[in-house]
């Protein structure tokens, strides 16, 4: 395992700000383990199984309050209707993942496996499965979704050896994996989104077919969203071999236009199919993006 690499991308302060927050399910789930998710198989009868800690956005009315009185905590009574998650987090290591490194040394990558860490941490946590996969114009790794202690190794191991090597081609191995995840869970991509509306359309029309919750998160360096550059530049092509000399300032107001519409369709495409939409950039700050979509979600959850 590439040490170095993990030191880079399993962040304390990210990891200590979300630690007690949970992903939930905004809708039912399907599963046979005890969890925090609600399951379509409620059957005639709820037997209590265990307890858990309570975190804002529980019903209450599942408190128990005998187990307060005695520890001065708050638990919450879980029984066997509730159910664990899968959760599939998708990663894009194409070349345009990279850039970044020359820049300040933060590419893109870096900041797309701290997200997918932090969500496996959290899954992981929450006794729910977490997979991984990784792809370009291939799916180049693919863990299954496992809830066993060792997964979790697993899991950073390959995302500590991630190199982006390839293009992005989102239409195909997108397709194969949708085609691949039929049980009802949690999809997660992660991804700068350098793709085809159209295609974007499609491959998230194709996972809510099969009821998944998707979590979309577009990553984009500092410099693809304000443009910082100045005088005659060459600007070389990440996944191509195009080479462009121009006068950066003359560019910039254009540029800046066209970022933000292709932003605002994406999110668009992602509303359409009911799929949460989160831009990072790499000077955000990581603890407090993650932080405030996951109590975001949990408010959201509590409401319906």
């Amino acid at each position: 395992m590439d040490t170095q690499q993990l030191n880079k991308i399993l962040k304390p302060d990210v990891f200590n700000k979300v630690s007690n927050l949970e992903v939930r399910a905004r809708k039912i789930v399907e599963g046979y383990l005890n969890g925090i998710h609600r399951s379509p198989y409620l059957g005639n009868s709820v037997e209590f199984a265990s307890h858990r800690e309570y975190v804002p956005g529980d019903n209450i009315k599942n408190l128990d309050w005998k187990v307060w009185a005695r520890s001065d905590k708050l638990f919450i009574k879980q029984y066997e209707n509730e159910t664990n998650l899968a959760c599939n987090i998708i990663l894009d290591v194409s070349k345009s993942m990279d850039y970044g490194l020359e820049s300040d040394g933060i590419n893109k990558l870096e900041t797309a496996c701290t997200i997918a860490a932090t969500f496996a941490y959290l899954m992981r946590r929450q006794a729910d499965a977490v997979g991984l996969t990784a792809f370009d114009r291939k799916i180049r790794v693919n863990l299954k979704p496992s809830s066993h202690p060792s997964h979790m190794k697993l899991i950073f191991h390959e995302l500590a050896g991630l190199q982006p090597d390839d293009k992005t081609e989102i239409h195909t191995p997108l397709h194969q994996l949708a085609e691949l995840i039929h049980k009802k869970g949690l999809v997660v991509l992660i991804s700068d989104l350098f793709v085809n509306i159209e295609s974007l359309n499609s491959t998230l029309k194709h996972f809510k077919y099969f009821g998944q919750d998707v979590i979309v998160f577009q990553v984009l360096h500092s410099d693809e969203i304000e443009f910082p550059f100045k005088d005659n530049i060459l600007f070389k092509g990440m996944e191509t071999s195009v080479e462009i000399q121009a006068d950066a300032l003359s560019l910039k107001k254009e540029y800046i236009k066209v970022v933000q519409e292709t932003n605002q369709k994406i999110k668009k495409t992602c509303s359409k199919h009911d799929c949460d939409h989160v831009l990072v950039s790499t000077s955000d700050s990581l603890a407090t993006v993650l932080s405030s979509y996951l109590n975001f979600r949990q408010k959201l959850r509590s409401k319906r």
